[in-house]
């Protein structure tokens, strides 16, 4: 029994100070046997200086008074290290009532002692972490009658926030019977479902109604209910603040949706913080797409993955401005419909910020604007076809009026030539009618019987020297003749 509960014996011998111990004392303590002197002193110094007055008012009160001797100390191992000892022992006294000699046991409960700091420190985490805890928790034992049934619940403990929730004080909670105090789980069928938990080992999670009378105030509960032990732990967190809220998006969802019937816009809604994004039935029927390719609470970046490779950094530059910067989201993109085409659409959207401007949510409508988009395209391309056009055209004019100056500029030469022509002929016709006349004259004379030889040899030499006078203008006609 002492090596299975490693227990170890001694015995001391008061007058003489001297001690045995068996070889379990000195392996408690890391040294190998008969190692450690058999005096008592030796005891007083491996005990821990801290624990020398205990050691010594239990042993005057046992040896003076009689009463029990035990207490745990710590006495120091080979390795400098103390182990934490459970001693206990009797002593025998002479018929004057001295002391003789004393015999007892060491048994090294430091395991143990860690093991309960532990168990304590966890059971002191436990009661901090329910009495922080935002949700009420109670602990009920089941309470049973002569058959074995489960009758009802009785409370057993609670936290903080169950006594905040419910109004009733710790000691008027424990000890009182669920159904009597909350009659709301009697009448809507709740003890039932406990007790299927307890008998069946099932979880139950579900929220509850709570009419007032039964709490302060007409809440509804989130119950999460799990057998323990012969029991049921029961948690409970008051979402009326978050029932209402939902209620409210709902109704809020509902009426948009009406508006939005009557218009060929689609809605979509994306929680920031949860990354979950919900989207109208027209969202989808825009897209193509089933409710199972493009569910509702799934991340956004299932609607990103269908954005055109080509738009993707321009709509995460516009939702991103949006969010860091609050400019407005204005956004045409293209998107993958289900038949795996590219078509374009019209994204606008506001977000929803806290108190302290962080973005919370981000709710907008989505536009189908390809068929509007196909006729930009088109005006645009005929707009840069006629631009083209237009561009010929005046490059045509230009060259129309380059050549139409040419032409005025050759008309102008050539009048400006038969104007020289003219002239020259008019000029000519009076320098050849000139010596011509005057040959024509002095040739009528000189046929004539009148004139004497001299004179005739002078009208000879004038029709000589006119006649070469034309002769050089001739030439001078010819020549330029030649030149033109």
């Amino acid at each position: 029994v002492l090596d299975a509960t490693g227990t170890a014996t001694w015995v001391w011998d008061i007058d003489r100070d001297a001690a045995h111990f068996d070889e379990r004392y000195e392996r408690q303590l890391g040294y190998t046997p008969g190692e450690l002197t058999t005096t008592g002193a030796q005891f007083f110094d491996l005990l821990h200086p801290d624990d020398h007055a205990p050691v010594r008012a239990a042993l005057d009160a046992h040896f003076t008074r009689r009463e029990p001797y035990g207490l745990d100390v710590r006495l120091r191992a080979k390795d400098g290290t103390y182990r934490v000892v459970r001693t206990a022992g009797r002593a025998e006294f002479d018929a004057q009532g001295r002391p003789l000699r004393m015999a007892g046991t060491h048994t090294d409960v430091t395991d143990a002692r860690a093991a309960e700091a532990e168990r304590s420190a966890a059971r002191e985490r436990y009661a901090a972490a329910l009495d922080a805890s935002l949700d009420a928790f109670f602990l009920l034992r089941a309470a049973r009658g002569e058959g074995g049934g489960i009758d009802g619940f009785v409370f057993v403990d609670a936290n903080r926030r169950a006594v905040q929730l419910t109004g009733v004080p710790l000691e008027r909670l424990v000890g009182a019977d669920l159904c009597a105090l909350f009659p709301v789980n009697a009448r809507r069928g709740y003890l039932d479902v406990y007790r299927r938990v307890v008998e069946e080992g099932t979880t139950f999670e579900g929220d509850m109604s709570v009419d007032e009378g039964d709490l302060p105030s007409a809440r509804v509960m989130r119950v999460q209910a799990v057998k323990v032990g012969d029991g049921l732990a029961l948690t409970a967190r008051d979402v009326t603040d978050e029932r209402r809220a939902q209620d409210e998006l709902r109704a809020g969802r509902e009426r948009l949706q009406l508006a939005v019937n009557g218009s060929s816009d689609a809605l979509w809604d994306w929680d920031l913080v949860a990354d979950s994004a919900y989207y109208a039935p027209r969202f989808r029927e825009a897209l193509g797409v089933r409710e199972a390719d493009l569910p509702d609470g799934a991340p956004a970046g299932e609607f990103f993955d269908r954005v055109h490779p080509d738009d993707a950094a321009r709509v995460q530059d516009a939702l991103w401005d949006h969010l860091e910067h609050g400019a407005p989201y204005d956004v045409e993109f293209r998107l993958r419909t289900g038949a795996g085409e590219w078509r374009w659409f019209r994204s606008r959207a506001t977000a929803t910020r806290d108190e302290r401007g962080n973005p919370r949510r981000m709710s907008g409508f989505l536009s189908d604007v390809h068929e509007r988009r196909e006729s930009e395209e088109r005006l645009q391309r005929y707009t840069e076809d006629l631009y083209d056009a237009k561009l010929q055209l005046e490059r045509q004019t230009v060259e129309l009026a380059l050549k139409s100056a040419e032409a005025e500029r050759a008309r102008e030469e050539a009048q400006k030539v038969s104007a020289a022509k003219s002239a020259f002929l008019a000029n000519m016709s009076h320098e050849i009618r000139t010596p011509l006349n005057a040959i024509l004259g002095f040739a009528e004379l000189f046929e004539s019987d009148e004139a004497d030889p001299a004179q005739r040899r002078e009208w000879a030499h004038t029709i000589r020297r006119n006649g070469e006078h034309l002769l050089r203008l001739l030439s001078d006609v010819l020549d330029f003749s030649k030149l033109e």
